[in-house]
């Protein structure tokens, strides 16, 4: 798996374009389909990272579309993910990483900047890891 690196978060951020953009926090190692936690933990873990991701959804859309219309919920959208971690050098399951961000879609549809989940296309299928605090960033763009 090739890793690619962006040194700077203003660069990411720079070529966002006229996509919506949310800094999300990195899921809990409880919710990768590697972690072996109790159903009951998975089941409290995935509510609250959902109910999280949804105000942090909710809160980035209103402050992104004040200056233009934009109708929701989406039908259709592309996302481009960027995971922010402390050694971007290190080998990583891209995967497991986007697996692991599905309470975190569901709680985007929660927002309701989408009709459902599966009209979502993540673009592209290996993301981005680079150096930075411990967070993922999302852009949203309507397909």
């Amino acid at each position: 798996m090739k890793q690619q690196t962006v040194t700077t978060r203003a660069a990411m951020l720079a070529a966002a374009g006229t996509g919506i953009v949310c800094r999300f926090p990195m899921p809990p190692a409880g919710l990768s389909p590697n972690g072996r936690v109790h159903f009951m933990q998975k089941a409290r873990l995935t509510k609250q990272y959902r109910l999280d991701c949804a105000w942090i959804a909710k809160a980035g859309a209103r402050m992104q579309t004040l200056s233009e219309l934009r109708s929701f919920p989406w039908e259709r959208a592309m996302a481009t993910v960027v995971f922010e971690v402390a050694q971007p050098g290190r080998r990583r399951d891209a995967d497991n990483a986007l697996a692991s961000l599905k309470a975190l879609w569901d709680g985007i549809v929660d927002a309701g900047l989408l009709t459902d989940d599966r009209g979502l296309r993540v673009v592209p299928a290996d993301p981005l890891f680079v150096k930075g605090e411990s967070a993922v960033w999302v852009k949203l763009e309507e397909a």
